[in-house]
């Protein structure tokens, strides 16, 4: 099971008081925004990457909660996807993060 997953069911099942991330955890988050990124730039357009693009919105709120509600410090490369891809739901959004990813800059 992704390490996404794995946090996004720890994250769901929380109640009040801190919330811990390991290091690993991070990096293994990190893995997987590769693996998205390398999915996503094989497609021709945004619309072509829409289930890649939905992984990467669902990891992008873990990232978001983790960050904002818990404080946890991301790595740069999550904190970015953070800033860039808030909007998930939204087509031109997704457009966006397909074009910052295929330029490589995420």
């Amino acid at each position: 099971m992704k390490t996404s997953t794995v946090l996004e069911r720890r994250l769901d099942d929380h109640g009040i008081g801190d919330f811990l991330v390991s290091c690993d955890e991070l990096t293994s988050l990190d893995v997987e925004i590769d693996d998205l990124c390398r999915a996503i730039v094989e497609r021709d357009n945004a619309a072509a990457a829409a289930d890649e693009l939905e992984s990467l919105g669902r990891l992008q709120e873990v990232l978001a909660t983790l960050t904002f509600k818990y404080k946890i410090r991301l790595t740069p490369r999550q904190s970015k996807l953070v800033q860039v891809y808030d909007r998930p739901d939204d087509p031109d959004a997704r457009a966006y993060v397909f074009q910052i990813i295929a330029r490589g800059e995420l």
